[in-house]
């Protein structure tokens, strides 16, 4: 339940806030991300980009890889969702929800899920960007029921310069 409602309030915030012109282009990075779900703390590998139109409106995916399970199985944990930027200062702090999930590799079980997360976006050079992923996911397994996962991300991320026929601000220094 206190999933839905903060997800009902970031659309309410996604709908209201101002557009954010900075922000026409996709930043695609690699992260080490610390899971947290009841009293184990799970390490994943993991993928994301996101590409955020000239209103600073778009889409964030991600996947990753567990590899504590390895050789024996594999987890592959993966989002995709709506993401809303919005400047603070020179950082970005990127707003997202939608799916998320969990592929067991060897059973070929997926169990769905959804996410709920916020993103800091910190300029180190001209296109190279610190990335800390903080996100929220509620699991539906058959066998469990429901799994509450929270998780922690930190890595370097590159922004793609912006797509031929937006509107965007200068390269930052």
């Amino acid at each position: 339940m206190l999933l839905a409602s903060l997800g009902i309030s970031l659309g309410v915030l996604l709908a209201l806030a101002p557009p954010c012109p900075a922000q026409a282009a996709g930043h695609t990075g690699v992260q080490v991300e610390r899971f947290h779900w009841e009293s184990d703390r799970l390490v994943a590998v993991t993928v994301r980009h996101s590409d955020l139109g000239s209103r600073g409106l778009g889409a964030d995916v991600a996947v990753g890889l567990m590899p504590i399970f390895l050789p024996t199985e594999v987890v592959l944990p993966f989002e995709a969702g709506l993401a809303k930027a919005l400047r603070v200062g020179p950082s970005t702090l990127v707003l997202k929800a939608g799916v998320a999930g969990l592929l067991l590799g060897r059973q070929l079980e997926l169990i769905p899920g959804s996410q709920l997360g916020a993103a800091v976006l910190l300029p180190v050079e001209q296109r190279l960007e610190l990335r800390t992923d903080i996100i929220r996911r509620r699991y539906w397994s058959r066998d469990s029921g429901t799994l509450d996962m929270g998780s922690i991300g930190v890595g370097f991320a590159v922004r793609r310069p912006s797509r031929p026929g937006t509107t965007s601000s200068p390269e930052r220094p």
